[in-house]
C-alpha cells in the first residue's frame, strides 16, 4: 500500500509493545524498510491512539482527524477509506 500510494499519503508502522531490536527484527523479517516506523516502548502511541492490539488500522486524514480505527478491518474498507483521504 505504501508503494502504491507513493506521493498520495504516508503510511507509518507503529511498533508493538517490544524492543527497538524486535521492532528492527520484524521490518528485517517482512521487508518493510521503505516504510517508516515509530515505536515509544513505554507504549505511549498505543494509549494516545486507544489501540489495545494489533493488528490495528488507524487512518487520519490531512486535518489529522480519525476517519478509519480498527482491528483487522476488511481490505475493501481500507483502501476505500485510502481512496478517500489520498491526495491526486
Amino acid at each position: 500500500m505504501a508503494r502504491d500510494y507513493d506521493g498520495q499519503l504516508q503510511i507509518i508502522g507503529v511498533a508493538g509493545l517490544d524492543s527497538a531490536d524486535r521492532m528492527a527484527a520484524f521490518v528485517d523479517t517482512h521487508d518493510l524498510h521503505h516504510v517508516p516506523h515509530a515505536m515509544t516502548e513505554d507504549g505511549a502511541l498505543w494509549v494516545d491512539f486507544d489501540i489495545s492490539y494489533q493488528p490495528a488500522w488507524i487512518i487520519l486524514d490531512a486535518d489529522g482527524e480519525v476517519v478509519l480505527r480498527g482491528v483487522r478491518p476488511s481490505f475493501d474498507e481500507v483502501l476505500a477509506t485510502l481512496d478517500d483521504v489520498a491526495t491526486p
